[in-house]
């Protein structure tokens, strides 16, 4: 699992790139640490390459999109491949989320 944060026009971006199953969930809370402590962006979940997400990186987006709206920011998800949108889908992250 590889995770970039990178900031472009007023947006955080976390882009994930493998499989977030539960051995890459404390590498991926650990780097979104950082998000946590902003309030003055929007967030990106850039998933162009994410291959699966497991129940506890599912968790961890949750209590991001929290962290968003409780900032009065914006929390959207992009790049999906069909596999990770029906796994969004299933969990109720499409109508959270913004989807782009």
């Amino acid at each position: 699992m590889e995770v970039t944060i990178t900031e472009q026009n007023g947006r955080l971006k976390i882009a994930l790139c493998g499989d977030f199953d539960n051995t890459a969930c404390e590498e991926v809370e650990k780097a979104s640490e950082q998000l946590f402590k902003r309030t003055d962006c929007d967030l990106v979940v850039d998933c162009e390459q994410l291959n699966y997400i497991c129940s506890t990186g599912l968790r961890l987006l949750l209590k991001l999109y929290r962290h968003q709206r409780n900032a009065g920011r914006r929390a959207i998800l992009t790049h999906m491949n069909k596999d990770v949108r029906d796994i969004f889908d299933f969990g109720g992250y499409l109508t959270l989320y913004e989807v782009e």
